[in-house]
């Protein structure tokens, strides 16, 4: 009966320990939630090894290579993460589990004078795994649910958790304690080392992924900005050659009015007014820049058979920057008329813009129908329908940092088969004077 119950125990508690570092890995590299089909495989590869074990007993060493190198095939299959990527966390990982069994069984061992306690074999050896595993289920539960948590915070838990350890395996060393092996407690401390210094690097390598990301999207910013701006260019380009072809024309209209040629002056006012039949006289913000966006991105979604609606209600005098909500409303319609532009039903092929301020607040809603579903990460982050490389996404990203310029933010949400962007910005009033 009692080896029946630690084979159970063992089954469960090396099943929860795939598991654990599954989320762990899920919640560092932010690959998404953790679904149903994905716990099951990780649970019947828990089992596996399992039942590798109670066939072919393998030491501690070698136990911590075998679930090592499970991890890394998991993050790979699963997570979409590669092996090399994943390596550092998993280490982490394991040592750290492990090394709190050792820990927490030694000090058992003192407490009750048993050797039973340092026998994983023994019922007795089962409750180290099972405190030390429950204490991690407990902090990355805490972890997982508490999105709010920043990296510095989980770092700073993870390098409490590698110096405890430290501490208290240095102290282990200085015991005398005659049934634990002077090579094994020497092991601990390595590792114990070892364990402080993959959090050292993971920070490192952390720091350095971040700002590679910074680099990227000032890059894909600037690209953006860059492509709207040759637009506005243009449009300029276009009227500067009116303005200096302005007397030419002015003649030949006083010649066909001379005459009576009142279809042809007709004509030749609408030839005029074509090139710049996308920018209209429509004022929504008193910013020539942004209203102009707003005018061309109108035209755009009409020329690609998209009704859209916009209603806009802008403070005069503010502190917020053209090129800021440029940046905003330019990305968020340009996703909108992206995801517009597949739906099939013409009823569903309609954007609405939305720009109201209340009190010292600027809210930009905007909104679209869509038909291609949309998955959402853990972090709440959309998650591409996108196949090709390109700009998709760091529109996003781009919208999200100008508003946090101005103390604000860009939420997502999908409901009713509609998708809302709404970008929050808070202002001053300023003296234009």
């Amino acid at each position: 009966m009692i080896e029946f119950c630690i084979m159970i125990s063992t089954f469960l508690s090396i099943t929860v320990h795939v598991l654990l570092g599954v989320l762990l890995l899920a919640r560092y590299y932010m690959q998404g939630q953790i679904t149903k089909r994905k716990i099951a495989v990780a649970s019947v590869c828990g089992v596996v090894v399992a039942v590798i074990l109670a066939i072919c007993p393998l030491s501690q060493l070698q136990m911590i290579y075998l679930e090592t190198l499970l991890l890394m095939v998991l993050a790979k299959i699963l997570l979409k993460i590669e092996m090399r990527n994943s390596l550092l966390v998993v280490m982490l990982y394991e040592i750290a589990i492990w090394l709190g069994v050792f820990i927490v069984s030694v000090f058992c061992s003192l407490w009750w004078n048993s050797q039973a306690f340092m026998n994983t074999a023994h019922l007795h050896g089962q409750l180290p795994v099972w405190t030390v595993h429950i204490l991690f289920v407990i902090i990355l539960t805490y972890v997982i649910r508490n999105t709010d948590v920043g990296v510095k915070e989980a770092f700073r838990i993870t390098t409490g958790i590698a110096i405890m350890e430290m501490f208290a395996t240095v102290a282990i060393s200085g015991m005398e304690i005659s049934y634990i092996p002077t090579d094994t407690v020497y092991m601990w401390l390595i590792f114990s080392i070892v364990l402080l210094m993959n959090v050292l690097f993971l920070y490192i390598f952390y720091q350095r992924r971040v700002e590679q990301e910074v680099v990227r999207l000032k890059q894909e910013q600037a690209k953006l900005l860059e492509r709207d701006y040759k637009t506005l260019n243009q449009a300029y380009e276009i009227n500067a050659k009116l303005f200096h072809d302005f007397h030419n024309h002015i003649g030949a209209l006083q010649q066909m009015l001379a005459h009576e040629k009142y279809k042809e002056a007709v004509d030749y006012l609408d030839a005029l007014q074509e090139p710049v039949r996308g920018m209209t006289n429509t004022v929504w913000t008193g910013d020539d820049t942004v209203d102009y966006l707003i005018n061309s991105k109108m035209t755009a979604a009409s020329e690609c058979g998209i009704s859209f609606h916009a209603e806009v209600e802008f403070p005069h005098n503010t502190n917020i920057r053209g090129v800021d909500l440029c940046a905003i409303i330019g990305n968020l319609i340009d996703n909108a008329l992206d995801a517009t532009k597949q739906n099939e039903n013409q009823a569903d092929r309609k954007i609405s813009l939305t720009i109201r301020r209340i009190h010292q607040m600027l809210v930009i809603k905007v909104e679209n129908p869509y038909t291609v579903p949309i998955e959402q990460k853990e972090t709440g982050e959309l998650q591409t329908t996108k196949k090709q490389d390109g700009l998709h996404g760091w529109g996003l990203k781009s919208a999200k940092t100008a508003a946090e310029k101005y103390d604000g933010m860009v939420r997502t949400t999908c409901e009713d088969n509609i998708f809302r962007a709404v970008a929050t910005l808070y202002y001053e009033g300023v003296s234009r004077e």
